[in-house]
């Protein structure tokens, strides 16, 4: 009875302690303290780790009795299911295997700093720190990161489905690989602004994030970072990324839209595959050649109905050369219905647009482009589909090769523009809009001229 008596008391001191800040620290050589579990002594002389040792909202402190606290142990607070929140200091660098079983742990901030924070490596498959499924983190509902995080010989820190809210800190300059895979659960990222690189599988499966903007100044995407992103409907890619990765967008079904930045000079095979709700794609003008990886098959490429699963795309501006490793066509899609080609595509190369059929094909340039395959628009039906081009070059494209094969060359229509790329990656506003035959707020369909907050005027299409 007197043992049992015991045990009660110390169980219901650890709340006390806890709720009193009331840590146990151990010194290290190097004079710092690691934060550990709180201990006992039984009625017998022997030491024993105290279950429970804390409970409630946690601050760690950053400096104890002035001594910096530079690590969490094992086990500190191993099972403690009265835990609800946590915020782990600048200053600590290293965290052990310390958050098994806290299953009422809601929010876990790590403050910002300009350190790394080593943790330790998964413990299964893709199993982490704060995972669902070895550590049973299964409340966990927001996190804040705000440095870097090393994780040693395992996969992802937070395979844990049931994180809702992420956010990056300034002081986050890199996403190692599959650092937040299987968030299955995530519906809010906060990327912050320092942000330069996504490793490999970053965020693969978080299939119920329906949005995500990357901050400028991130210039690398790993490979498969968003694969099976299957509620992503928008994502913003930044003026500085420089290449996408092969399979970057691997089945993102709910994906509408996308803009290629004009920095990206190439992009991995199957970066699309299974993006069948995608309607509109904008491969954003530049002088530099965008390097495609090549096709899977006799005649599909990257952009293609067969393969790939581009089954609703049908509005493409393409603003740049293009180049095609391996492969031929890289849009084999009879169901694009708009095609536009910008001021700097100066060369069309082999069945660059053979075996897409749209009704509309606009060409920017004013001077027609060169055709090195008389295939470029091999499936076109150059009877019924409308060529638009710069009123003055007119007579040019009547007279150029494959371009004098349309029978529907029509003038006027200079620089068009996709409405949703409208000042898309610009804080130039719109002012004005007006209709081709003068009525104010444009016309539901077709060209429209509008008048920008910084003087320019443009013509956009509108579908």
């Amino acid at each position: 009875m007197r043992k049992i008596l015991f045990l009660t008391i110390a169980w219901l001191l650890s709340f006390v302690g806890a709720g009193a800040q009331n840590f146990r620290f151990v010194e290290l050589a190097d004079g710092t303290l690691m934060l550990s579990y709180r201990i006992y002594v039984d009625e017998h002389g022997y030491t024993h780790r105290l279950e429970n040792s804390y409970a409630g909202d946690i601050i760690i402190p950053e400096i104890y009795e002035d001594k910096l606290v530079t690590r969490i142990d094992e086990l500190t607070f191993d099972k403690c299911v009265y835990l609800t929140s946590v915020v782990i200091p600048s200053t600590v660098d290293t965290i052990g295997s310390a958050f098994n079983g806290c299953t009422a742990l809601k929010k876990i901030i790590i403050a910002d700093s300009e350190k790394e924070l080593k943790l330790p490596g998964s413990l299964g498959n893709y199993w982490g720190l704060f995972d669902t499924y070895y550590n049973h983190l299964n409340s966990l509902d927001e996190v804040y990161v705000g440095r870097n995080i090393v994780t040693a010989g395992g996969h992802s820190a937070f395979a844990n489905e049931h994180i809702k809210k992420l956010t990056l800190g300034d002081n986050v300059t890199r996403l190692e690989n599959e650092a937040f895979r299987n968030c299955r659960g995530l519906r809010s990222v906060t990327l912050g602004p320092n942000l330069t690189s996504i490793g490999r599988q970053a965020f693969y499966q978080c299939d119920s994030l329906p949005s995500l903007v990357i901050p400028d100044g991130v210039n690398e995407i790993g490979y498969e970072a968003f694969v099976y992103c299957n509620a992503l409907e928008t994502i913003h890619l930044p003026a500085s990324l420089n290449r996408i990765e092969g399979n970057t967008f691997y089945d993102c079904k709910s994906l509408q839209s996308i803009v290629i930045p004009a920095a990206v000079d190439s992009i991995g095979g199957s970066a699309f595959y299974n993006c069948n709700s995608l309607v509109k794609l904008t491969i954003a003008d530049s002088d530099r050649e965008l390097k495609l990886d090549g096709s899977s098959g006799n005649y599909w490429g990257m952009f293609d109905t067969y393969y790939n699963h581009l089954n609703s795309l049908v509005e493409v501006y393409v603003g740049r050369n293009l180049s095609v490793t391996g492969g031929h066509c890289p849009f084999y899609n009879e169901n694009i219905a708009t095609l536009i080609l910008g001021g700097k595509v100066t060369n069309l190369y082999g069945e660059d647009y053979g075996y897409c059929n749209p009704s509309e094909l606009h060409c920017n340039a004013v001077i027609p482009p060169v055709c090195s395959s008389p295939n470029v628009f091999k499936k076109i039906d150059k009877q019924m589909c409308n060529l638009y081009v710069p009123e003055a070059s007119i007579d040019a494209y009547k007279e150029a090769p494959v371009w004098l094969e349309f029978f529907n060359i029509h003038s006027g229509i200079e620089n068009v523009e996709m409405e949703d790329e409208l000042g898309a990656s610009s804080v130039v506003e719109e002012m004005e809009r007006y209709s081709l035959d003068g009525r104010v707020g444009g016309s539901e369909h077709g060209v429209n001229i509008v008048r920008m907050s910084d003087g320019t005027v443009r013509k956009v299409l509108v579908k």
